[in-house]
């Protein structure tokens, strides 16, 4: 049962309906329409989340509601006066210590409370200060720098009066003289809404008489459906819509292949399977009429394991077999020289497999999406995807709508690094809106994300080389399986650049290259920062660190003297120009020698 409870927020006092499990975030973010306090994880541990309450930090997401009446809370809204930033916003503004921006309100709320009564901080202070704020872009550097800057701005001013300029990373870090753009540090563009809370993220968005959308997942690894009943989830209060398979035009989906369901009928490969989707007049309708669809499985063994995915005998994940079939043959090859002869000639050949795991982009925004459909079967939708074009061709086709049909708009995106380039539930998304002709949003928990959304790919990767005694390299074997989850989505290209960089920037005359995908009931793989070539440089690096050992040759000379060079060719043929990896080499152990002198 809600109750009114008295909020001083930002300095303006408001009375809101309060209900026992809400959260002051909930307050801020569904009754104030305060969105600069982000939603990343509703566990305390992200730091998007944070004001300060009294002029403590706190993460908004685990304070209640009820239980800070009367209290004073800022948001990043109310840290500028009037026109003017605050000392941290200038900072964190013209030192670019904002990227994707998700994180900065939670950051610069942290950072206030550190200055409030700290005006000359140590970095480790600072850092400190920081810690319950995750960044997923920055790596820190800049945002330590710009508070840095800050703190001394605020104690010159303390020290020179209110009257003092407001210092600014001008006085530190440009040339003045330098005329024009190139050389200079100039704010991004969309720095002042990160430092403001004024950048609208998809979660941010709302829309008059819009529902809120809830996934049902599988509750299995692997399992045959036997039945899908929603008929208590539709009778359930405030529900408005709840879609099954049989309400998908189009079924089938994938960039490269067309085998993955939009939502399961004969058959669930993973956790992140949908089964069935609601949409509610609020959140939590929605979350209880998804807990009402009442689904029987036939479970199956699951697959976790790409080689033994592939082991004759193995039960089938998809028909008829469990490589995935991007080609004809199921493989690539990539063949060049004598790689027989290379190694029978070889003084030394060491033969390795090595293997990595699946990765989660862990962005500090999850996913979410916004659909309002238009009077003639229109549909606009906001979905922050990296790839915007090519996914709206997937969503038409799926609809079965022409593309002229659907405006598709990418907002600000809050971290992304491939994790943000499927389409995921847009698709799901857009019927319910068809369905109820209402708007309506669907943000991913952290929880979903660590289910249903892609990861790096895992590959397991034998590798064999063979050198000389003088450290030249004459041949490289890679054998390569990789791990593409239920699905084979893009992890054809994946496959394709790993097996064209599974030599490293290193000179090898013989060659022979060979990679193929598993279908596994692990989560989908996809897109991720390298795209397959992080995988394929763990191995050779490995490789190279243990072949120079062999030989008692430095690692930093054996890579040097296999370095490619400018007019070498790729072991796709291509004729390489602006080859660097010779030059960064020197100036690696140019630095390494200073270092211990």
């Amino acid at each position: 049962m809600s109750e009114p409870i008295r909020l001083k927020v930002n300095g303006d006092v408001h009375l809101v309906a309060a209900g026992p499990t809400d959260s002051l975030l909930d307050v801020l973010r569904e009754r104030l329409s305060i969105t600069g306090a982000k939603r990343g994880c509703d566990r305390g541990e992200c730091g998007a989340c944070t004001v300060l309450l009294d002029d403590l930090p706190v993460n908004a997401c685990l304070v209640l509601a009820r239980r800070v009446r009367g209290a004073s809370v800022t948001t990043v809204e109310g840290l500028r006066c009037g026109e003017n930033l605050h000392p941290l916003q200038r900072a964190f503004h013209e030192l670019g210590a904002t990227q994707c921006g998700f994180c900065t309100p939670g950051m610069l709320l942290s950072a206030k409370a550190l200055l409030d009564h700290n005006f000359t901080p140590t970095r480790e202070e600072i850092r400190t200060a920081i810690s319950g704020n995750l960044c997923r872009c920055t790596g820190y550097t800049k945002i330590v720098a710009a508070i840095s800057v800050a703190a001394r701005a605020i104690a010159l001013t303390k020290e020179l009066g209110d009257g003092a300029r407001t210092a600014s990373s001008s006085e530190h870090d440009r040339d003045k003289s330098f005329i024009g753009v190139v050389g200079r540090r100039l704010p991004k563009i969309d720095g002042l809404g990160h430092v403001t809370g004024a950048t609208k993220y998809a979660d941010d968005l709302v829309l008059p008489r819009m529902l809120y959308a809830k996934p049902v997942y599988s509750a299995h690894d692997h399992a045959r459906i036997v039945r899908v009943d929603v008929s208590r989830a539709r009778q359930a209060p405030g529900v408005a819509a709840v879609i099954t398979a049989q309400d998908v035009p189009e079924n089938r989906c994938g960039l490269t292949v067309k085998d993955q369901p939009v939502i399961a009928d004969d058959k669930v490969r993973h956790r992140g399977d949908v089964v069935a989707f609601v949409a509610a007049t609020d959140p939590r309708a929605a979350a209880q009429a998804a807990s009402l669809v009442a689904v029987e499985y036939k479970p199956l063994p699951a697959i976790f394991d790409p080689v033994e995915s592939l082991r004759p005998g193995t039960l089938t994940i998809h028909e008829p077999g469990n490589l995935v079939p991007f080609n004809a043959s199921g493989c690539i090859r990539i063949r060049r020289g004598d790689v027989n002869a290379a190694f029978d000639a070889a003084d030394i050949v060491l033969d390795e497999t090595y293997r990595t795991s699946p990765i989660e982009h862990a962005a500090m925004e999850p996913h979410a999406m916004l659909v309002l459909p238009g009077p003639t079967g229109s549909l606009t939708i906001w979905t922050p995807n990296q790839v915007l074009f090519t996914r709206a061709a997937e969503i038409a086709g799926i609809l079965k709508l022409p593309l002229s049909k659907l405006r598709v708009i990418a907002p600000p995106i809050g971290g992304g690094f491939g994790g943000k380039n499927d389409v995921t539930h847009e698709p799901h998304i857009a019927l319910l809106a068809l369905q109820t002709g209402r708007p309506v949003k669907y943000t991913w928990s952290r929880a979903e994300e660590f289910i249903a959304s892609s990861v790096r790919h895992p590959f397991v990767m034998r590798h064999r080389i063979g050198v000389m005694r003088d450290g030249t390299i004459v041949a490289k074997w890679v054998d390569t399986t990789g791990d593409a989850g239920p699905y084979a989505n893009q992890s054809p290209a994946v496959l394709t650049v790993h097996c064209i960089f599974s030599c490293g920037p290193y000179r090898v005359p013989n060659i022979s290259i060979e990679g193929r995908l598993a279908y596994t009931n692990n989560q989908i793989a996809g897109a991720f920062r390298g795209y397959g070539v992080v995988q394929a440089a763990f191995a050779v690096e490995s490789q190279m660190d243990a072949a120079a050992a062999a030989l008692g040759i430095g690692p930093l000379e054996f890579r040097k003297r296999n370095a490619l060079r400018e007019g070498d060719t790729s072991p796709t043929g291509q004729p390489l120009a602006g080859v660097g990896i010779g030059e960064c080499l020197d100036r690696v152990a140019d630095a390494l020698e200073r270092d211990h002198e």
